[in-house]
């Protein structure tokens, strides 16, 4: 009999746990990280009225009191902001039943192409409210100081100078979860105006810059389109992408997309 009830609990904490995973999995099967849970600051805001930065992504302007204006903080407000699997991060806007969601804002007024023209979205104003995620891989792998001299890249990641002595490891990322209310559609950044129209770039990358904690500012990362990939150097291009899966992807249009967000550890 004590070796049934032994069994039996060894089967329910078994049960309990395969739950906990699958409360946890995000979308695309990630899971999130331990280590890892951030406040995020985009550089400009909806509410700002004057986008002196230039950048076309924005916060939506909310501020709480112990994490500053316009900050996304994990875990409020339906807020997942994580390192999820292979230190990648993932922002997931309105992850959870909230009676107060955030949401950022996206830009479309400085298209460059307008694409193949088959699923164009059916926006008539700017800027789009964006409530979906942010993926941007191996931010986490990325621990020397991005301003030192003995700056080191992590193995297997792509490390340069920017023209001000900067360096900035190179990754993979996009954003997804801008719907028309009949398609869903991905920006894929990039550089290539020239390329060919239905064959966006299939580099995608961002900037990903480490810089260790200062009396006066916390350890952070921050995160920004790469203006100098796919031959141009015309700035910050994103790719609207719509994919089916038995037809495969479609260029919903180009774009001019420069933005940057700030990453900090959640106190």
């Amino acid at each position: 009999m004590r070796e049934i009830r032994l069994l039996i609990t060894i089967l329910g904490i078994a049960l309990s746990l395969s739950l906990v995973g699958v409360g946890q999995k995000l979308e695309g099967g990630q899971r999130p990280g331990s280590n890892n849970s951030l406040t995020v600051k985009l550089r400009s805001s909806i509410n700002a009225g004057d986008n002196i930065a230039g950048d076309d992504v924005l916060s939506d302007g909310r501020s709480y009191p112990n994490y500053g204006d316009a900050n996304y903080v994990d875990g409020l407000d339906g807020v997942y902001a994580q390192s999820g699997v292979s230190n990648d991060f993932v922002m997931i806007l309105q992850n959870k039943r909230t009676s107060n969601p955030r949401y950022a804002w996206v830009d479309f007024s400085n298209q460059l192409n307008s694409g193949d023209g088959l699923y164009p979205p059916t926006w008539t104003s700017n800027p789009q409210r964006f409530g979906a995620r942010f993926h941007v891989l191996h931010v986490f792998s990325l621990t020397a100081d991005s301003s030192s001299a003995s700056f080191i890249c992590p193995i297997g990641e792509l490390c340069f100078q920017d023209t001000s002595g900067q360096w900035y490891m190179q990754t993979k990322g996009d954003m997804g979860g801008l719907s028309d209310g009949t398609y869903t559609y991905v920006m894929r950044f990039h550089d290539g105006v020239d390329t060919v129209v239905n064959t966006p770039c299939i580099t995608v990358y961002f900037r990903v810059y480490h810089y260790l904690a200062t009396a006066t500012s916390p350890e952070n990362w921050v995160i920004t389109p790469d203006s100098t990939t796919c031959g141009t150097s015309t700035g910050s291009i994103a790719t609207l992408t719509v994919t089916f899966a038995n037809s495969g992807q479609y260029n919903e249009g180009q774009y001019l997309m420069p933005f940057q967000m700030t990453l900090t550890r959640k106190p």
